[in-house]
């Protein structure tokens, strides 16, 4: 709560470099979110085949 009424304070134009700094760091969240699918699908193609992968992410 003291996070939004500190927020609240800032100027507009500080605002909009807070909000900016925080969809960076959202940015990264979600790519670090999509290698780590990637890599856990390319593993599991690798060690249980196709088959067993697709029936995992419920492909078949």
């Amino acid at each position: 709560m003291s996070d939004l009424l500190r927020f609240a304070a800032l100027t507009p134009a500080e605002q909009d470099l807070a909000l900016r700094e925080v969809a960076r760091c959202l940015d990264r969240l979600t790519a670090r979110l999509a290698f780590g699918l990637i890599a856990a699908t390319a593993l599991l193609f690798s060690f249980h085949g196709i088959r067993f992968a697709a029936r995992i992410w419920g492909l078949s």
